[in-house]
């Protein structure tokens, strides 16, 4: 059978985790089986980066909301699941860690909003409950992989049990893991969020922000400690300092191309052209300022993609890290650069900023642009010192966590706590929200006045109030 390509391309554009800035090249392979009730496809796109889409035949008269035409026949994403897999199992290679539970899969719930898709497969008979990761951009290099084989392997307790890894090709494409219940969604900060813009009352979670100050503070340190130099401690030089700033400029750079399009295509307010266009200047010479900082600190494998979605509450377990995917805009090894332990505390801080647009959204019910041009104009009030207080609680909790067990040296190059925190923080504060304007505008368009509303200040003012003086 022949694939239209044209055709492809054009339910890509349609795909929840396709780059809407990539275009397909070629079908680098292609694979039916069960006579056509099953398709697997491995593409490439303009950068050479590739994608793994599964695909399963549809009866025309059942409607589906992106379907894609392939001879006659209608197909759709098929989930990773093990119907799935059964079926493909001549072609898809699986290696079991942990014997998996008996369950019966029928029930497949899509969870998350990114480039991979991410679903739960359950039995209510067995009462069972399993992840299952579906990649879509895939490697034969599969860092996050190495990672959590890493961390099983030394005892990490914060981190789900990996049962399986699938494999296409020499591609990994899958992996199986357990299911985390969080507590109330395991969105404690969320809630505390709700109370305090509902009732003018916050709930008292402070002990949590010293959990998750604690859990990445053994992260790091199992990261600092290890014998494998892909992890462990090693001096952040002047070199780093200017490989950071070159980074930074580079990202810049293609969200600048990326606005022009979309405002181009009328699908970002020129409102926040203008603001990008004075302000990006000011925040890349501060970040270049402030990486300077750091030539005789220490740098780690960082999580490098932290936020508090990865992060589930789950009561008497603590927190649990449930993505180790590095950042999903860069393929490899190159989302995994080593850095200061305060890269990911910046985007934990700069998760706050999102949740706070999230429960304004629930709350009053104003769509993204108008809280951001309001928090713009107006500034964040309450909600600003309700951010400050938890981002300086997780900070002095890890940085406590660390200097306890005489671990501020090698994992963060530092002989005493700083007193001046705000001036680590920053220059990763601007690198984290120049990473998430380029991912919006990649992704999600409409949430681009998220990051880009912050710009309107200087960065310090987004960071001064947290850590205070100790």
């Amino acid at each position: 059978m022949e694939i239209d390509l044209d055709k492809l391309a054009r339910w890509l554009k349609r795909a929840r985790w396709w780059p809407k800035d990539r275009e397909v090249v070629s079908i680098l392979d292609h694979e039916f089986y069960r006579d056509g009730e099953y398709l697997i496809l491995l593409i490439v796109d303009d950068n050479g980066y590739r994608y793994f889409v599964p695909l399963k035949k549809m009866h025309k008269d059942i409607h589906v909301s992106v379907p894609l035409e392939i001879n006659g026949d209608i197909y759709v994403e098929a989930d990773l699941v093990e119907p799935f897999l059964l079926r493909a199992r001549n072609i898809i290679d699986c290696e079991h860690l942990y014997i998996l539970p008996k369950c019966i899969f029928n029930k497949v719930e899509l969870l998350t909003d990114s480039s991979n898709v991410v679903t739960i497969a359950s039995s209510d008979k067995e009462g069972c409950r399993i992840v299952m990761k579906s990649y879509r951009l895939v490697s034969t290099d599969r860092i996050e992989l190495k990672i959590a084989r890493y961390l099983m392997a030394k005892g990490f307790r914060y981190i789900p049990k990996m049962y399986s890894v699938c494999r296409y090709r020499g591609y990994t494409i899958g992996l199986s893991l357990e299911y985390v219940e969080g507590v109330n969604g395991g969105l404690p900060f969320y809630e505390s969020l709700l109370n305090l813009l509902r009732r003018g009352i916050e709930s008292h979670i402070h002990d949590l922000d010293y959990s998750v100050g604690r859990t990445i503070a053994e992260l790091h340190k199992v990261f600092a400690l290890s014998d494998d130099t892909f992890f462990s401690s090693e001096p952040f030089t002047v070199e780093d300092t200017e490989l950071w700033g070159k980074r930074l400029e580079e990202i810049a750079n293609m969200l600048l191309h990326n606005l022009d399009t979309l405002h181009t295509e009328d699908r970002v307010d020129g409102f926040w052209i203008e603001v990008v266009d004075k302000r990006i200047p000011v925040w890349i010479d501060r970040a270049f300022n402030a990486f300077a900082i750091f030539s005789e600190t220490k740098k780690i494998l960082c999580h490098s993609d932290l936020h508090l979605g990865q992060i589930v509450y789950s009561g008497n377990r603590g927190f649990t890290i449930v993505d180790f995917e590095g950042e999903p805009l860069f393929l490899s090894r190159d989302g995994y650069l080593k850095s200061h332990g305060f890269r990911d505390i910046a985007s934990l801080i700069r998760s706050l900023d999102y949740i706070l647009f999230a429960g304004v959204k629930e709350v009053y019910g104003m769509d993204i642009d108008s809280i951001a041009k309001k928090l713009a104009k107006y500034g964040w009030g309450e909600a600003r010192k309700w951010r400050d207080a938890h981002a300086s609680s997780i900070v002095m909790s890890y940085i406590h966590n660390l200097a306890r067990e005489s671990l501020l040296e090698i994992v963060l190059g530092f002989r005493s706590i700083p007193r001046d925190l705000y001036r680590y923080i920053t220059p990763w504060y601007i690198y984290r929200v120049f990473y998430e304007a380029l991912y919006e505008s990649i992704y999600r368009p409409h949430n681009l006045p998220i990051p880009l509303h912050v710009l309107i200040w200087d960065p310090e003012d987004m960071v001064m109030g947290i850590g205070g003086g100790i």
